[in-house]
Parts: structure tokens; sequence; C-alpha cells
């Protein structure tokens, strides 16, 4: 009898054993899922950064010629909204699932015109980064 409890004893302890792994397993498990999706998160939003910020700079320095010569095959949607194609640091077109769309607004001032722009980088449809800055054009008398 005494060999038969203790052999029931040694196969629950076993099965708790068992059962602890398989729950520590899961949560590990579960932890490096979530931080591969964070690392995902954090490229694309430091691709999306560098971008935005890139396109911006080519704008910027147009001095005043229209910015749409910076870039090659840029699309117009409409007239103050342009969408525009990532390269990658080769010059190479980066996959489909990230778009760089800008809106333009301008403002005519006494001496000249403020240019707003505003940079959406997405991915997939969904909005990953948004930069905004603005640019003053004075109106050069001969």
């Amino acid at each position: 009898m005494n060999s038969k409890s203790s052999a029931a004893t040694f196969f629950i302890e076993i099965m708790v054993s068992i059962l602890f792994f398989a729950v520590c397993s899961v949560v590990i498990i579960q932890m490096f899922v979530i931080s591969q999706n964070r690392s995902v998160q954090s490229s694309d939003m430091t691709y999306a950064i560098i971008q935005a910020k890139s396109i911006l700079e080519q704008v910027k320095n147009s001095d005043g010629k229209d910015f749409s010569e910076q870039f090659d095959n840029i699309n117009k949607i409409t007239d103050s909204e342009y969408e525009i194609p990532l390269k990658n640091n080769e010059g190479e077109m980066v996959e489909k699932s990230f778009t760089a769309n800008m809106k333009l607004s301008e403002t005519p001032e006494q001496n000249g015109k403020n240019s707003q722009y505003v940079v959406t980088i997405k991915k997939n449809s969904n909005e990953i980064f948004a930069l905004e800055t603005s640019k003053y054009t004075p109106n050069f008398k001969e």
C-alpha cells in the first residue's frame, strides 16, 4: 500500500511539474511574440520618420522651383495632394505596402507666400507617421 501511495504522489508531482513548465512556456512564447511585434512597429516608425524628413527636406530645398521636379514618378492626386513613391538607400522602389502622401496649402502674403506641407507615411493604408512644416517664399522684384 505504501508503494502505491508513493507512486501516486510521484505521478502527481510529475504532472504538476509538467503543468508548471507548460504554463511558463506559454507565457514566454507570448512575450517573444509581443517583442517581435514591437520590433516591427519600431522599425516601421523609424523608416517612416526618415522618409518623411527626407521628403520635406527635398521640398524645402527646392529654392522656389516646383517641388515636384525633386521626385521621380510623383502622382498628383488633387491640386493640393500628391503621392510620392518611396525609395531605399540604393534608389530602388520600396515595397508597395509603404506609401507617402503630401498635402500642400499655400497662403498668399503681402511680400510672398507661406506654404504648409504635411507628409503622411502609411503602411497598408494605416497611418504610421505624419510630419508638418512650412516654408515662406518671398516675392522677388527686379
